[in-house]
């Protein structure tokens, strides 16, 4: 292997570790991921399910999801958060009501919330 080969291997490896770091650095943000699983059109809050369980949320701004649309935030607390919907690439603003939740107790609360 010549000098100019090594250095084009280099320099190769150095810009695949500087994507990859930039990449893990930038999904950091949207560290939890959830689909939508309900979302009826009279009431501004849905379900999401992931992989802690189910999420209750309303939309505040922004794109307002549809069913099967992948919401990534930091959706795992309560409160106001900004959320990326990557199938759409869109963004916007919800809010937590609850996280973590059984899938029987997301649907009783949305139920009190929105009737």
């Amino acid at each position: 292997m010549s000098r100019f080969d090594v250095c084009g291997v280099m320099t190769k490896f150095f810009v695949l570790i500087l994507l990859s770091a930039q990449f893990a650095f930038a999904n950091s943000a949207y560290a939890g991921h959830a689909e939508v699983v309900s979302f009826p059109s009279d009431c501004d809050y849905f379900i999401a399910k992931g992989n802690r369980g189910y999420y209750l949320c309303k939309c505040i701004n922004g794109y307002r999801p549809c069913l099967g649309d992948v919401i990534l935030g930091d959706i795992d607390s309560s409160g106001l958060k900004n959320i990326y919907y990557p199938l759409k690439e869109r963004e916007g603003a919800i809010y937590i009501e609850g996280y973590s939740m059984s899938k029987s107790r997301s649907i009783e609360r949305y139920k009190e919330l929105c009737n």
